[in-house]
């Protein structure tokens, strides 16, 4: 992704990161982990083999570094024992999953097919939110669970930077560029639209 977006959308810009633009950036985080803990309980990893990945890499490093620069002031509130443990669960559920099952991971080899199907998912995910996360409240986490998802960035990282070191770019046409970028787009917005409540 992180070549991808260098590649083809590199007139993309940071938003300014105001306060609260910071804390939807946290939020869209908290609520992704809430919905694959309810819903990807049983995804299974694709069999892949060791060959395009740096991509992934440098996504993680990009993001993670993005965070570390511009998210700093980012404060995380106190809530419910519910929503503490939810999130800790799926941030232990997760690193416990990769540390176990991805140490065999390999890549697939980009066919048409199965670039169409990540297309697909991209498109799916961005009709996703549209429609259906026009309600979505934001999970509070204590200092503690900011260290957790801290920790889960860096394991995943590390993971990344061991065992995928080859990764390679899917090309895209024009029209997939502007998907995307519009994606990226409109999630800002629904964020800076609907988010526009929480408190740092």
């Amino acid at each position: 992704m992180s070549s991808y977006y260098k590649l083809h959308l590199h007139n993309v810009k940071l938003l300014p990161t105001s306060s609260s633009q910071c804390q939807a950036i946290t939020n869209f985080i908290f609520t992704m982990s809430s919905y694959y803990r309810l819903h990807l309980h049983n995804v299974k990893l694709l069999p892949t083999s060791s060959s395009q990945c740096q991509a992934i890499t440098n996504y993680i490093f990009t993001m993670s570094s993005y965070y570390q620069l511009h998210l700093h002031n980012v404060k995380l509130l106190q809530t419910s024992s519910s929503q503490c443990q939810a999130m800790t669960d799926f941030i232990f559920t997760m690193s416990s999953y990769y540390r176990l099952h991805l140490h065999n991971v390999k890549l697939l080899q980009t066919t048409s097919s199965q670039f169409q199907a990540i297309r697909d998912f991209i498109f799916t995910m961005s009709s996703y939110y549209q429609l259906h996360l026009h309600n979505v409240k934001l999970l509070q986490t204590s200092s503690s669970q900011c260290q957790a998802i801290t920790d889960f960035i860096f394991t995943m990282s590390s993971y990344y930077q061991l065992h995928l070191h080859n990764v390679k770019l899917l090309q895209t046409t024009s029209s997939q560029c502007q998907a995307i970028t519009n994606f990226i787009f409109t999630m800002s917005s629904y964020y800076k639209l609907h988010l526009h409540n929480v408190k740092l």
